[in-house]
């Protein structure tokens, strides 16, 4: 219930990529202003049911479920929980009464930010990819404020709104570009996202199994998804170094730190963080992610020569194995990439946002906005 302290009230779940920049901004806010009280929305089905809790903070859930790649019929079947969706978020904005909405994707954000701009308070998104998925692209119309990762010029938002800040990470995650490491020891970490990824649990036990002894140097953390453990641990059985297999990851600042070198997708919010961590990576976009948004957010890491990229389709082929080898046989293009990777990070993001956010609030004076200088960083200008 509503109580004297100011509110923020942030809607995002499903995917750790929604979840994650939220938590990072919620918690720079209540750093900058310790009275905050800040208020998760999402829904029982998405990770957030497991990460905000662990986080300390209250989650509250509404009703609502994805209609993009359905079929009609379920398609049909999930409009029709929109109006109890819409009913569930104006009975949260009665109940906290927030000074400010902040939608960061999923399935969630859609209602309550929507609902929320139609009664007249505050709100604000947070975009965190190159080009914006369906909700966001729909509520972007009638929010405040849009807070984005890259260029301004890339997105379909009304100039004034947009604030270029960068990806907000939680601190926990940044650490030095330099790589301590064993010699004669290279530590690779596997993941897909919060939810794991298919090609990467199929093919990178084989791969890597396919180096023979030169793989005899590698240990291996890799992160299944739920449910996917126990086959992908049996795939490791002919691989020569050393592997760990984990549904989920709890401490990936502590897995971000161990790792000399990081196989994963390409969301922004994983791109953001292997910035803030100075870390190497070899990306592998999702091909059916929205407008093949992934890839676009592996170049602004390859083109900089902060990371490499191969393709899914590419997985079943060659290329994976060969720049692993390369990798192996080559410890300094890691401490390149890993150095080059942390000199485009934006570290100051989620302060920024947080700032901007409390601002709105009527809890800081106006600021004037920030834009994301990643070029200029990347080729050692002044930022």
């Amino acid at each position: 219930m509503k109580t004297d302290r100011p509110t923020v009230l942030f809607a995002a779940g499903g995917t750790g990529g929604h979840i994650y920049p939220a938590i990072a901004v919620a918690d720079a806010m209540r750093e900058l202003e310790p009275s905050l009280e800040a208020i998760f929305v999402g829904t029982e089905y998405g990770l957030e049911t497991q990460i905000v809790p662990k986080h300390g903070y209250t989650l509250e859930t509404i009703d609502v479920r994805f209609l993009k790649g359905t079929s009609p019929l379920v398609k049909m079947k999930h409009l029709f929980l929109l109006p109890r969706s819409g009913w569930q978020s104006w009975r949260l904005l009665r109940k906290y009464r927030p000074s400010l909405v902040v939608g960061a994707g999923g399935y969630a954000s859609g209602p309550v930010v929507g609902i929320a701009a139609c009664t007249g308070r505050n709100t604000a998104i947070l975009e965190q990819n190159a080009i914006p998925g369906l909700t966001n692209r729909l509520v972007g119309r009638f929010v405040d404020r849009v807070f984005v990762s890259f260029e301004p010029e890339r997105y379909p938002f009304n100039p004034k709104k947009i604030r270029a800040l960068g990806n907000p990470v939680r601190s926990m995650v940044a650490t030095t570009a330099d790589v301590d490491r064993q010699p004669g020891r290279v530590n690779v970490l596997i993941f897909g996202g919060s939810q794991g990824a298919k090609s990467l649990n199929e093919q990178m036990p084989r791969i890597l199994a396919s180096l023979g002894e030169a793989a005899g140097g590698l240990s291996v953390r890799h992160q299944s998804g739920k449910g996917r453990d126990e086959a992908v641990r049996k795939a490791y059985e002919g691989f020569a170094g050393q592997s760990r297999v984990g549904e989920f990851i709890d401490d990936m600042p502590g897995a971000y730190q161990w790792a000399d070198i990081i196989v994963c997708r390409a969301g922004a919010t994983t791109v953001a963080e292997l910035k803030a961590a100075g870390k190497a990576a070899i990306l592998v976009p999702f091909p059916f992610a929205a407008h093949n948004h992934q890839e676009e957010n592996a170049k602004a890491l390859v083109d900089v020569g902060a990371a490499l990229m191969v393709r899914d389709s590419e997985m079943e082929g060659d290329r994976m194995g060969a720049l692993l080898t390369m990798c192996i046989e080559h410890p300094e293009t890691l401490t390149k990439m890993a150095k080059k990777a942390a000199a485009i990070a934006q570290p100051r993001a989620a302060q920024q946002v947080a700032e901007s956010c409390l601002e709105m609030m009527g809890l800081r004076e106006a600021a004037p906005p920030f834009r994301v200088e990643q070029q200029a960083n990347a080729t050692g200008g002044t930022p």
